[in-house]
């Protein structure tokens, strides 16, 4: 039997994959799951081109 963090992972996984399918089924094939994390922050901001580069490590 999973454990509820193991299972949390491999749903994730599962649902990562699928977007990740349809982005490319959409001619968005280059586009890969780090990418997310640059995406995370223009979703509820319209930041400057400056703002992102801010939170670069």
């Amino acid at each position: 039997m999973l454990d509820t963090g193991t299972l949390a992972f491999f749903v994730g996984q599962a649902a990562a994959v699928l977007v990740q399918e349809q982005l490319a089924e959409q001619g968005y094939g280059d586009l890969r799951f780090p990418h997310g994390y640059a995406f995370q922050h223009l979703i509820d901001n319209e930041p400057t081109v400056g703002e992102p580069a801010a939170h670069r490590p």
